[in-house]
């Protein structure tokens, strides 16, 4: 954390009662190499919240999250069957429940270690079949939403010539009853739900402006 952050955050929660969840912003580091991963200073209500999350044009991420103490206990607090993505489960449920308060100021540095479980490759599929799994309404309301982010996945690895991850993350989509999107769905979601993604972007930043630099 850096300093005056618990200062910071408590001032928050103080100056609005109502105020349940605040996401802040951080520097992320991998290496010699650090990039500002800075949210924009807007509250979104609890469709917005829910549209950010799905279509992943926020940074979150653990030490980002800060709740009241009631509101993490009426959502029944982090997921332990969830091994991966705790955080974006853990917000979607708070976003069925209310908005969230999101912060420009950067207040803590993210140090990504290669072994670390987010920057893992292997597994990335199975835990998102896991998540879909727990909110089957993400499916049901932005249906090309889930074989984007698998698509995308699977591309990426298949250009940067992890062909092994690839395929090991098609199979772990088509043996997944969350998911077994076949090829064509595949393509076609990765292009409407590219579509989509970039569409929630373009009207986050007209509605709140663009991101501080």
């Amino acid at each position: 954390y850096l300093p005056d952050r618990l200062e910071r955050t408590l001032a928050r929660f103080d100056q609005n009662p109502s105020l349940e969840v605040l996401i802040s912003s951080f520097l992320s580091l991998k290496g010699s190499r650090s990039t500002k991963c800075i949210n924009r200073e807007a509250f979104l209500d609890k469709s917005a919240l829910q549209r950010a999350l799905v279509s992943q044009t926020i940074f979150i991420a653990g030490s980002a999250i800060t709740a009241r103490h009631v509101s993490l206990l009426a959502i029944g607090g982090y997921d332990s069957d969830i091994t991966r993505m705790q955080d974006l489960d853990l917000l979607l449920r708070f976003a069925r429940r209310g908005g969230a308060q999101l912060s420009e100021d950067i207040d803590w540095k993210k140090y990504n270690s290669e072994n670390s479980i987010s920057r893992r490759r292997d597994g990335y599929v199975a835990a998102y079949a896991n998540l879909i799994d727990k909110h089957p309404y993400i499916a049901d309301r932005y249906p090309d939403v889930p074989p984007f982010m698998i698509a995308r996945q699977i591309i990426a690895d298949t250009l940067k010539g992890r062909l092994q991850q690839a395929f090991s993350g098609y199979l772990a989509n088509r043996s997944s009853n969350a998911l077994g999107y076949s090829l064509p769905q595949l393509l076609r979601g990765y292009v409407i739900g590219r579509r989509w993604r970039r569409d929630c972007y373009d009207e986050f930043r007209a509605k709140y402006g663009p991101r501080a630099v």
